[in-house]
């Protein structure tokens, strides 16, 4: 939209579906009431001094389902208001993504389909129920305000250019995610006492994941090709019964009795690897 100084607030009872919804000069309310509401394909982007709000008077749902990546741009005022659960359903490949390139408030409901992922670059901060199905990641600069639940098969990245410490939000020590990777070419720093437990797998992909003597419990494998280091009792403890252990360059690592161990990869061990033993 590109009209200064116009105002437009379309109220509607029937869904739409929009490609890119981009405001450079004006101000629009989509007001659409009933599930789905509004389905986005394309990117949004707010010009500064603009606005763009969703903000209906009962319960509705906006939800981005596109096919490729999709970018959310606010340098003026863009709001999600309590009535609108954002649902991200994007279906990209190979990497489906929606990515606030600035910092964000959703006030209603904010749901990850498990085949997609959501990413931010800036402070997101959620303030209604928080379901991650899928992969949240934090890129640079990225943060999160207020501790979802993740599900069964979802995943949590660390994806910054500068090292990123883990906090209680994002990684919760309790229904928190299943899965890690940790892809910071500079480094992850866990922080001391903060151990914590995967139900998947962790994945080394780039830089180095410190555990600041920290326990990582894995129940599923090492994958990747990247870094662990331990600082004094830090360690990955591999729980599972068929743990997989790639190529990667590890600190401590201790094996809890697996029926079967399996090396992907050639590791380079730099530390302790405790071995309980094989049934």
């Amino acid at each position: 939209m590109d009209f200064p100084g116009f105002s437009q607030s379309p109220i509607e009872t029937a869904g739409t579906t929009i490609d890119n919804l981009t405001i450079t000069q004006g101000t629009l309310n989509v007001n659409i009431t009933c599930t789905p509401a509004v389905n986005i394909k394309g990117n949004i982007s707010v010009a500064s001094g603009q606005t763009l709000t969703f903000s209906p008077a009962s319960a509705s749902t906006l939800t981005f389902s596109g096919t490729t990546p999709q970018t959310i741009s606010n340098s003026g005022t863009l709001t999600f208001a309590a009535n609108e659960a954002v649902v991200i359903a994007n279906t990209a490949s190979p990497t489906p993504s929606v990515t606030f390139n600035q910092s964000q408030t959703i006030s209603g409901s904010t749901t990850i389909n498990a085949s997609s992922r959501l990413a931010t670059s800036g402070t997101l901060t959620l303030s209604g129920t928080k379901t991650f199905n899928g992969a949240f990641q934090l890129n640079q600069g990225g943060s999160l305000v207020g501790v979802p639940t993740y599900g069964s098969s979802s995943t949590l990245i660390y994806a910054g250019t500068s090292a990123q410490i883990p906090t209680a939000t994002e990684w919760p020590a309790a229904s928190g995610p299943a899965n890690l990777i940790s892809a910071n070419t500079v480094g992850v720093n866990v922080p001391a006492s903060f151990d914590r437990t995967l139900t998947g797998n962790l994945t080394l992909t780039s830089g180095t994941l410190n555990d600041g003597s920290s326990l990582l419990t894995v129940n599923g494998s090492v994958l990747g090709t990247g870094t662990h280091s331990s600082t004094g009792v830090g360690r990955i403890f591999l729980n599972g019964n068929t743990p997989g252990i790639s190529g990667a360059t590890l600190g401590n690592i201790r094996i809890n009795n697996p029926t079967t161990l399996t090396f992907t990869g050639s590791p380079t061990v730099n530390g302790t690897f405790d071995q309980a033993g094989f049934n």
